[in-house]
């Protein structure tokens, strides 16, 4: 497995365990490319994301978050949970699996009191 395997649309799901009033907004599209995405939520907030190779199983996940250009009520949590504008940074490893040549990342991001799960789906 290689970093430009992993090329191509994804589709973004997020759930998570705790109810918030900044709930941070991963849902959506995006595109990797040489391991690395961009993209900005229905919130404005900007997600740029890249991911390493460990193994033909596992790949590591490191995503930034900033709400610098959304709106001034749009907040999101830093890691201990706590409201901010700042730039915050996640950290996770992801488990890669191909079904019909198609990749699915799938794991778990801790912050705070906080546990969501992460579904990247190739379409």
């Amino acid at each position: 497995m290689s970093i430009k395997n992993l090329d191509g649309k994804y589709k973004v799901k997020t759930e998570t365990n705790f109810i918030s009033a900044f709930p941070a907004d991963g849902d959506g599209v995006t595109e990797i490319k040489n391991g690395l995405t961009y993209r900005t939520d229905e919130n404005g907030c900007t997600w740029e994301s890249s991911f390493s190779i460990l193994d033909d199983n596992k790949v590591l996940l490191e995503s930034t978050v900033d709400p610098s250009n959304a709106p001034a009520n749009i907040f999101i949590e830093d890691m201990a949970g706590n409201p901010t504008r700042e730039i915050v940074v996640y950290k996770t490893t992801l488990d890669l699996t191909t079904v019909d040549g198609e990749i699915t990342l799938s794991g778990t991001i801790n912050h705070g009191s906080k546990t969501t799960k992460l579904t990247m789906s190739q379409i």
